[in-house]
């Protein structure tokens, strides 16, 4: 039942405050799988971040503060180009956010690239990326968001162990 008809039904006496209470716990509760990708996505060695069509950084999650160096209080409200992204590889990393954020790419498609980037101190960093498009519920707008998995599987592995 959908949050809006409960309530209607709540309001015009048809459920009770104790069948109420009960359908919420039930609409607030995790099922397995989300669970189980709630513990994938607090123990991965991945980073997951999202900016908007300004590139500015909205959300910063997971590996990000080890990967590249920055809290997300440093990372959130800051232009990923520059904070991260190599000068010659900007351009392009401007044309691939506009392309996903615009949806001009197939539904479902994957922007996948190996990025070579760096961290807050100017050592390269060498990512798998995946960016896609999501839609930010907070903001009404569409966001590109990034999963990477750093290359250096010794780093991970020693971190992990």
């Amino acid at each position: 039942m959908e949050l809006d008809t409960l309530c209607e039904e709540f309001e015009s006496g048809n459920i009770s405050k104790k069948d109420f209470i009960a359908e919420l716990r039930k609409m607030r509760a995790f099922s397995k799988s989300d669970r189980f990708k709630l513990k994938v996505v607090d123990n991965a060695p991945f980073s997951m971040w999202a900016c908007d069509e300004e590139y500015i950084i909205r959300y910063w999650e997971c590996e990000c503060e080890r990967i590249y160096g920055y809290s997300s209080e440093q990372a959130i409200g800051k232009r990923f180009l520059e904070l991260f992204v190599a000068a010659p590889e900007r351009n392009q990393a401007e044309l691939e956010c506009a392309k996903i954020i615009e949806r001009r790419s197939a539904p479902g498609e994957f922007i996948n690239n190996i990025a070579v980037d760096f961290d807050s101190l100017g050592r390269d960093v060498t990512l798998m990326t995946n960016c896609f498009p999501i839609f930010d519920d907070e903001s009404k707008k569409w966001l590109q968001a990034e999963i990477a998995l750093p290359t250096d599987v010794e780093k991970v592995v020693q971190k992990h162990a």
